[in-house]
């Protein structure tokens, strides 16, 4: 059904706050629910410490898709054909020319 999911954040920092919460409560979901189930099954801290762990991973996993080799990271614009690529990032355009930078940032020695 179309209109379900909410718009996604305008900015690159919006991106960042929208994974940072998710992250955090993934852990903490995770974690009460594991909770919850050692209270009814008698298991005290098995099923905390295993929600912890998945919890930590889904919260992981979900920060990894904002890091720095992302192409939705806070530091990511696009290009006239629509790809994302990081600001200041000219590998490609470096290894199609050959030029490597100096010292300086430019090419100079």
């Amino acid at each position: 059904m179309p209109g379900l999911r909410p718009p996604a954040p305008r900015t690159a920092w919006g991106r960042v706050y929208e994974a940072t919460f998710e992250a955090v409560i993934s852990v903490v979901l995770a974690m009460f629910g594991g909770y919850y189930a050692d209270e009814n099954f008698g298991t005290e801290p098995i099923f905390l410490l295993v929600g912890l762990v998945l919890g930590g991973a889904a919260a992981t996993r979900r920060l990894l898709k904002i890091g720095p080799g992302s192409s939705t990271g806070p530091h990511t614009e696009e290009s006239p054909s629509g790809e994302s690529h990081p600001e200041g990032d000219q590998s490609a355009e470096r290894a199609s020319t050959g030029d490597t930078p100096g010292r300086d940032g430019k090419g100079n020695g």
